[in-house]
């Protein structure tokens, strides 16, 4: 038998029962196709169709759409039986699902189609999740147009006894399941470390993370000091910046929302009263320049670095703030620092903070700060203007108190930051857990061999008989069907 490709995971040897083989010679494999879309009939039937975008993970396969059985006789799609195992070969490559029921497919997949007596489909489901990565090996660094159908049929097999198979499966089942439930407490202790940090930031913009020192400055007079400079004629600031201390703090909340009460020594003011805006100064490239232009500045965005480029238009410490970007539902900080030398484009406001403001705290007080009623636009990118930025109420503490509350939400952020550490780590070394056990599994380790099975050999030859008798019972039907009346084959 000529060998198949090589595997993703590999298999030197096999154990005494098993077999090598091909895709081809135990599965049909069979193609997709996409019905026209212009056809509306077509689209309204209840036989479900998939593409590779409903394929969430090997037995979670979700239809979106449902097509007719004209559409299935008018175009290249199949209607393939429940269990068969759809392998993705075009966009999404390297994906397998199991079908949860009979369905069809687009051209981005392939069907393979067996006889469950013979073989485990939840065994070729693990087997092939694994053997099929070889394809995106492959494609690495080159434009790959899809798998065809011969090359997912030469893809090299190691069948197992198939009462091994359901041996492996259930060995498979029930390690990975002890397995999910330790990611599965990984991924809480991720997510409660993010709610950690969330209100350690709103309790440091509440006043709620150090306690006040009754002879710190208090806010009002920083604010107060800042005035005087701006009325003794200090050099002009952009418009926004020019909302100074006349205001009560009535007029700085929103309409329908009247502002909490501050703790002692914090003032009520304005995002443009305690930073100046350089939006100005920003000057966006496109993808193209930048390509001509690579360096060894960071080039930002609304959500970080977004490349690197030769020049730079600030060198100093900066708070970025989220201009046009997704507000709602959004989990990331609407606000980040840079320091040093950076460039920025026309996604991020560029806030530089007053002598009334720490820098950190700056970033701090902005990273969760309830902007998106601010934002104009449509739901999935709304925009935060300048001037909505800059009028927007801000709570600010004395100087001194902003000091302790950065040292503190440092102190908390880099225990957070260690630990999130330790979790990410856990859940990589899962992952190579998971890959341990398909590895053993596929290499005959993971359960005993029992010598009573039925060697794979012979369960190939009968797979084998089994087709070629109906490729001729195919063929005499087909006969039949072209004879004249009354005639038969002998």
């Amino acid at each position: 038998m000529t060998e198949g490709l090589t595997l993703a995971v590999d298999v030197p040897s096999l154990p005494k029962n098993w077999t090598r083989t091909k895709v081809g010679d135990i599965y049909e494999v069979v193609s997709g196709g996409t019905p026209s879309r212009d056809v509306e009939s077509y689209w309204t039937g209840d036989i479900p169709w998939i593409s590779s975008a409903d394929i969430y993970g090997p037995k979670d396969i979700r239809p979106r759409r449902s097509i007719s059985e004209q559409a299935i006789q008018r175009s290249a799609t199949h209607l393939v039986p429940e269990g068969s195992l759809i392998v993705v070969t075009r966009v999404g490559l390297g994906k397998v699902g199991i079908a949860p029921t009979r369905l069809c497919f687009s051209q981005d997949s392939q069907a393979l189609i067996g006889d469950e007596k013979h073989i485990c489909p939840l065994f070729s489901l693990y087997y092939l999740s694994q053997a099929v990565q070889v394809f995106k090996q492959q494609s690495r660094g080159t434009t790959i147009a899809g798998v065809p159908k011969k090359q997912l049929a030469e893809l090299t097999f190691a069948l197992p006894p198939v009462n091994e198979q359901h041996r492996i499966v259930a060995e498979i089942e029930k390690q990975f399941s002890r397995l999910d439930v330790g990611i599965a407490a990984l991924k809480r202790a991720q997510a409660n470390l993010r709610r950690y940090r969330a209100s350690v930031l709103k309790a440091a913009c509440e006043g709620r993370l150090v306690p006040q020192d009754p002879s710190d400055e208090p806010a009002s007079e920083l604010l107060k000091r800042l005035a005087l400079l701006h009325q003794g004629g200090r050099a002009s600031q952009p418009r926004t910046n020019n909302i100074l201390a006349k205001e009560t703090s009535n007029d700085l909340g929103r309409e329908g929302e009247p502002l909490r009460e501050l703790p002692a020594g914090w003032s009520w003011s304005r995002i443009g009263q305690v930073a100046e805006c350089l939006d100005y100064r920003r000057v966006p490239i496109n993808k193209k320049e930048r390509a001509l232009r690579i360096g060894s500045v960071p080039y930002y965005g609304a959500n970080g670095p977004v490349g690197w480029i030769d020049d730079y238009i600030f060198d100093e410490p900066l708070v970025l703030v989220v201009e046009d970007e997704t507000f709602t539902g959004r989990e990331k900080p609407f606000s980040y620092k840079v320091a040093g030398k950076s460039w920025v484009n026309n996604h991020a406001h560029v806030l530089r903070a007053t002598a009334t403001i720490d820098t950190d705290f700056l970033n701090i007080s902005l990273a969760y700060y309830p902007f998106t009623p601010l934002t104009t636009g449509s739901t999935g990118r709304r925009k935060l203007t300048q001037a909505a930025l800059m009028s927007a109420p801000y709570a600010l503490p004395p100087l001194a108190e902003q000091h302790r509350i950065v040292a503190e939400v440092d102190r908390r952020v880099s225990v957070v930051e260690e630990l999130e550490a330790v979790v990410a780590a856990n859940l990589k070394r899962a992952e190579r857990l998971r890959q341990a056990i398909l590895k053993r599994a596929f290499e005959g380790r993971l359960v005993p061999q029992d010598p009573d099975d039925e060697p794979a050999s012979v369960l190939l030859e009968k797979i084998r008989a089994e087709r070629n008798e109906a490729e001729r019972g195919n063929k005499r039907k087909a006969m039949q069907l072209r004879l004249p009346t009354g005639e038969t084959t002998t």
